[in-house]
């Protein structure tokens, strides 16, 4: 006998019908009814509220950059108007414009000054009405320089570089 013969069936796992035993009756079973409905609604409803929020967000960041333009604008036209009235302070402050509105007054400067102290009231000085042919001088301070011995200093350390 052959080797092919002598060995034992191995399980394959294909069962094989009885002759005799009655066929099973296949049917076929109705497919679901679609039920997707409800879930197209509650996607279709979070789109819809998502994409009303962004635009509600993009409505308010749009209000607010106006707002913020708006004040910037205000705050420009402010600084502007602060410089030209600090300018015309200046103007008016300075001490030749004080002489010269103080001429126009018909102010004339004192040749001696008297002080009063008023916490005893004495006076201080010796007063002499002022003449009408003096005018007003206006002396400006120089501008501040280094004292003469650091000018040299600085001068010396230049000069070893």
């Amino acid at each position: 006998m052959s080797t092919l013969a002598s060995a034992p069936l191995r399980d394959t796992g294909v069962r094989t019908r009885r002759r005799g035993a009655p066929r099973p009756v296949l049917t076929a079973v109705p497919a679901p009814a679609p039920s997707h409905g409800g879930m197209l609604l509650v996607c279709a409803g979070l789109l819809l509220s998502g994409l009303l929020t962004l635009l509600f967000l993009n409505m308010s960041l749009a209000e607010g950059s106006f707002t913020v333009h708006e004040l910037q604008r205000t705050a420009g036209e402010l600084a502007e108007t602060e410089d030209a009235l600090e300018q015309s302070i200046t103007a008016v402050s300075s001490p030749a414009a004080l002489a010269s509105r103080a001429s126009r007054m018909g102010m004339v400067p004192a040749a001696s000054p008297a002080f009063l102290r008023l916490d005893d009231g004495a006076v201080l000085g010796v007063a002499e009405p002022a003449s009408d042919d003096t005018a007003f001088s206006v002396v400006v301070k120089p501008p501040r320089t280094a004292p003469p011995a650091l000018a040299v200093a600085r001068s010396a350390t230049t000069d070893r570089r």
